[in-house]
């Protein structure tokens, strides 16, 4: 990050948290709908989850590569939030991803177990699709630097969906050691989205997509 090259190069003191990447990196990478190349008949696609009950959003996200493996592209992106003073039926996304599930070719579910394991537990046993528990440990940091440099490079696109550019937007990273993790930059701001695209993408580079 521009401020660890300046803590670490010219010796000046900076906070361990900043802001994820600048909102103009993210819609440098903004490219018309008819621009992302259309799913072929079976093409894998990696499906992200990140849930809460109440504080935070339940969202989930569709990532998939590209032919010449250069590109990721964000094929959909919802979030549903909670109503004020309630909890999130989480009946309406599970729904969801099962619907999504029968439409895409899903190589892997993955998610953050936290709030999921019941949910991911059932679908293990109906054998719907590959559910991965996606360790927020050192993996997260991990995704979270893959997730960093690939909006850096220009190598997502995405057609400008609303809610995702507000949890990037919403996005600080903390530094931690050489890595750095996703982070809200406030209490009442909402970061899943982003969340759920950095755990799908590291996993669609592990599925070489």
């Amino acid at each position: 990050l521009p401020s660890e090259f300046e803590r670490v190069h010219r010796n000046q003191w900076v906070t361990s948290t900043n802001q994820f990447v600048p909102i103009e990196w993210w819609d440098a990478c903004r490219v018309r709908l008819d621009d992302i190349p259309p799913l072929e008949k079976d093409e894998p696609v990696v499906v992200g989850v990140d849930a809460a009950v109440s504080g935070d959003s339940f969202a989930v996200i569709v990532v998939s590569g590209s032919k010449a493996g250069d590109k990721n592209y964000v094929r959909y992106a919802n979030a549903w939030k909670p109503p004020k003073g309630g909890k999130i039926d989480f009946s309406k996304p599970e729904r969801e991803i099962r619907r999504l599930v029968e439409e895409y070719n899903v190589v892997e579910v993955c998610y953050d177990e936290y709030q999921l394991a019941d949910m991911a537990g059932r679908m293990k046993k109906e054998m719907i699709a590959r559910l991965y528990t996606f360790q927020q440990g050192k993996m997260r940091l991990l995704a979270d630097k893959t997730l960093y440099d690939v909006i850096r490079r220009k190598g997502i696109c995405h057609t400008g969906e609303v809610m995702l550019r507000e949890h990037i937007q919403n996005a600080n990273a903390k530094t931690e050691k050489t890595w750095l993790r996703l982070v809200k930059r406030s209490d009442l701001l909402k970061i899943d989205l982003a969340v759920c695209l950095s755990m799908a993408l590291y996993r669609a580079k592990h599925w070489q997509l």
